[in-house]
């Protein structure tokens, strides 16, 4: 009996085992996760307990301060952002916050902010300087003056600042360098003041006493990303493009969202060739103030360089506000003629010769315009003062004598064409071009007082001393106008090696010069330089078309040069076609007839370009060789 119970009592003692074993298992994950969980909840503690307090308004205002005084305005405009959410009543951070505004050129949002320190309780007497600068930048400069008269005496330096480009927005530049001068008379070491002066210099034409201004205002101050953008532009006057790219790259290391830095640098890639550069930093102009009208106008720019005329017009027609800029209406008239619309471009090259008479080439376009839109006698009357000039390249000429031929005086065509035919290298105008300025000021420091003075020594004849004018004034400002005085002078000066090495040295700088590369094209020629010269002058071709009589000659004579006498051939008729009683055009025709085998046909152009220029003995030549 017992042994049959065995069994059974052992059975219940291993289901009783394993119960106990089951809850224990049981018991032992509990423990476990409440375990974890205990860790969870402690360590959850001491995070909490160790991390850092948010800051106080009071820290957030001390930042703003800090970043302020760095030159960064766009964090301290968030940082003072930061200090009013803490705290909307710290009153001096709304004044901050007002002065980063204004640094950022946000006039509205900088008295919005005045309005509201005051009304938390800050000083009004206290703001009327701020409340100037405000005024100013939302287009009252009297307005400005009247509350600068009232700024306290130590907030004079900044209320004189204002006062002077209030002066200089009411058209009185002159009153406006005598208050900053003044004011530096008394406070040399004002770097504002200095950049101020600077700006209005390099505004009014004089380089040199811009240069000094420059100087003298980033020496004391590198923080301030205003100076390091005017040396900046003194540079892209002086030096070039390139060479002026790592002070706008300074400005942004100090505030990398600076709009004015950001829009100065995107332009100058642009003008450099570096599109893809330019693109980013224009988006970085868009994403620190959105609808920003010249990041747009930029990005126009580009999407017109890139063929995709729709996206430019969308883009330009978000730019109203810039609607009376030269570069916009160069770009609208261009947008208009890409699109066959030459009455409607016509008239917005209008506006810009109107605004800029002496522009050569706006009055090329309104005069190319006009003559599409089938107004020659208009376009006759826009090109006449240019077509005369003793200095005219050989497009104004040819231009109007299309003009002339088209009204029907033949005669008149003929002697332009003549003209076109004894200038030198042409260039066809091209839109897309920089934001002229017009510069009016006689003084040693501007490079039109040099400019002047070498044309009155080339027409006499001295092209060295001409040369040495020439040099200075590029010294000052290495511009296109003045790269060609210099480059054609130092040549006739018998200083060929020069005369190269400025050409270089401007296109080093200037990369997407269209006249530069036109020069080194013709050069390649003239020296030889088949190869090198077929690469330049196609590259000015693909951007200009097939309207350019010089550099289709000049590219079939390099043609003709390497041995390539079919293509050569081809270039040259559409040159002659173009000119047909130019020297230059028959000559290169005759020579890339002969490089094809047509001997006969080669002799009777090179017979005509003779007669048409008895004097160039290169001519003369090319005749003689034939035999």
């Amino acid at each position: 009996m017992a042994e049959s119970i065995y069994p059974l009592l052992r059975r219940r003692r291993r289901k009783r085992r394993f119960r106990l074993a089951k809850a224990f298992a049981g018991n032992r994950a509990r423990v476990l996760a409440i375990g974890l969980l205990c860790g969870v909840v402690v360590l959850v503690g001491l995070a909490t307990a160790m991390r850092p307090s948010p800051p106080t308004a009071g820290q957030l205002f001390a930042d703003s301060l800090k970043t302020l005084d760095a030159g960064n305005y766009s964090a301290a405009r968030t940082n003072a952002q930061k200090a009013i959410a803490a705290d909307p009543n710290l009153a001096i951070a709304h004044a901050v916050l007002a002065r980063a505004f204004l640094e950022l050129d946000d006039g509205v949002a900088a008295q919005t902010e005045l309005a509201a320190a005051i009304a938390a309780g800050f000083p009004a007497d206290r703001l009327h300087q701020l409340s100037a600068h405000a005024r100013l930048l939302r287009g009252d400069p009297a307005g400005a003056i009247a509350e600068a008269a009232q700024a306290q005496p130590r907030y004079a330096g900044y209320a004189t600042r204002i006062r002077a480009r209030a002066l200089a927005a009411q058209g009185h530049p002159g009153d406006a360098v005598a208050v900053l001068q003044a004011l530096l008379s008394r406070v040399p070491t004002d770097a504002a003041a200095w950049t101020d002066l600077g700006r209005l210099s390099l505004t009014g034409g004089d380089v040199g006493g811009a240069t000094i201004a420059a100087a003298n205002a980033v020496s004391l101050d590198r923080r301030r990303p205003a100076a390091l953008m005017l040396q900046g532009d003194v540079v892209r006057s002086r030096y070039g493009l390139v060479a002026a790219l790592p002070w706008f790259e300074a400005a942004l290391q100090r505030d990398a969202y600076y709009p004015p830095a950001l829009i100065d640098y995107a332009a100058t890639l642009g003008d450099a060739g570096r599109n893809v550069e330019m693109l980013a930093a224009t988006r970085r102009a868009l994403l620190a103030r959105p609808g920003d009208p010249n990041a747009l106008y930029l990005q126009a720019v580009l999407a017109a360089r890139a063929g995709r005329i729709p996206l430019a017009q969308v883009l330009l027609d978000k730019t109203h506000a810039l609607d009376a800029v030269p570069g916009t209406l160069l770009l609208r008239g261009d947008l208009d003629y890409a699109q066959g619309r030459f009455a409607q471009a016509a008239v917005q090259w209008r506006k810009l010769v109107q605004m800029q008479p002496s522009n050569i080439a706006a009055r090329q376009l309104l005069g190319l315009a006009l003559l599409r839109a089938g107004n020659a006698g208009g376009a006759i009357t826009v090109l006449r003062p240019i077509a005369a000039r003793p200095d005219a390249d050989s497009y104004s000429p040819t231009l109007i004598a299309r003009a002339l031929e088209a009204v029907g005086n033949r005669v008149g065509a003929a002697a332009f064409l003549d003209r076109a035919a004894a200038a030198a290298v042409s260039s066809s105008p091209t839109a897309l071009a920089g934001r002229p300025v017009a510069r009016v000021i006689a003084t040693p420091g501007a490079p039109a007082t040099q400019l002047a003075l070498g044309d009155s020594l080339v027409a006499a004849g001295r092209y060295g001393d001409a040369a040495r004018a020439y040099t200075q004034a590029a010294d000052l400002s290495f511009d296109e106008p003045t790269m060609r005085r210099l480059v054609d002078t130092l040549a006739r000066a018998g200083r060929a090696q020069d005369s190269a090495t400025a050409l270089v040295l401007y296109l080093l700088q200037n990369p997407q010069s269209l006249v530069g590369a036109r020069m080194l094209g013709h050069r390649q020629v003239a020296s030889g330089e088949w190869d090198r010269a077929i690469d330049t002058l196609e590259s000015v071709r693909a951007r200009v078309g097939n309207q350019d009589g010089g550099v289709l000659a000049d590219l079939a004579l390099a043609y003709a040069g390497s041995d390539d006498g079919a293509i050569a051939v081809r270039y040259s008729r559409a040159a002659y076609a173009l000119s047909p009683m130019r020297a230059a055009a028959a000559d290169a025709y005759g020579i890339a007839l002969a490089a094809n085998g047509d001997l006969v046909g080669a002799r009777q152009l090179l017979v005509k370009a003779t007669q048409l220029a008895p004097t160039d003995a290169a001519i003369a030549g090319h005749l003689r060789q034939l035999g």
